[in-house]
């Protein structure tokens, strides 16, 4: 990623891996489209290559507690080439996390702005090495969190999110249940104590 931005002469970059695309043949006409004026645009993105509409969605907002527990999608994301002479490159220690690092250190650290475009931008490679390679992701990530949010941070973000994701469970509801979530946008469905979200299809 390093080596493209460095050769890059355009006001925004977008990174694709090896194996995501883009969603259709007009989606750079949508990003167009949508005026762009912030530092960092984030549109939906398509989970998985096959014919199933598994669809990711850009956050409305970015905010500490987001990236803490989440991050946004680095494929479908338009970045201003300027923000990387001003706040540095991608970290190349991180094999799998240095986009989310990244992310921290635009937002929280530098207050960047944010745009969402409401339309579907990307395919996601669900085959890629940050989905299979999970013990590296997660050694990443503490890496990064405890580097960037400070341990009482972290417990108010820990007891915030349990506190808004607590969703109660009898036994019998561990073996085989569905609900919604809070949120309402999604339903969870328990199969053997297993969590599996699924988007809510709007009717």
């Amino acid at each position: 990623m390093n080596k493209g931005i460095k050769l890059a002469h355009g006001e925004y970059l977008n990174f694709l891996n090896a194996g995501d695309c883009y969603y259709d043949k007009y989606a750079l006409e949508k990003v167009i489209s949508a005026e762009p004026q912030a530092d960092i645009l984030c549109g939906n993105k398509k989970l998985g290559t096959d014919d199933k509409e598994k669809i990711w969605e850009a956050p409305e907002k970015i905010t500490d507690e987001l990236l803490y527990f989440s991050t946004i999608g680095h494929q479908a994301s338009f970045i201003k080439r300027d923000l990387f002479n001003q706040y540095g490159l991608y970290d190349e220690n991180y094999k799998i996390a240095s986009d989310w690092e990244k992310w921290i250190v635009f937002f929280l650290q530098h207050h960047c702005s944010y745009q969402k475009i409401n339309e579907k931008l990307t395919t996601f490679d669900l085959t890629g090495i940050s989905s299979c390679n999970i013990s590296l992701a997660t050694q990443e990530r503490t890496e990064i969190i405890n580097k960037y949010y400070s341990a009482h941070r972290q417990r108010i973000l820990k007891k915030r999110g349990i506190k808004n994701r607590r969703i109660t469970y009898t036994f019998k509801e561990l073996l085989f249940s569905v609900k919604n979530d809070f949120s309402k946008k999604y339903k969870i469905l328990t199969i053997f104590g297993i969590k599996i979200i699924l988007k809510r299809h709007k009717k």
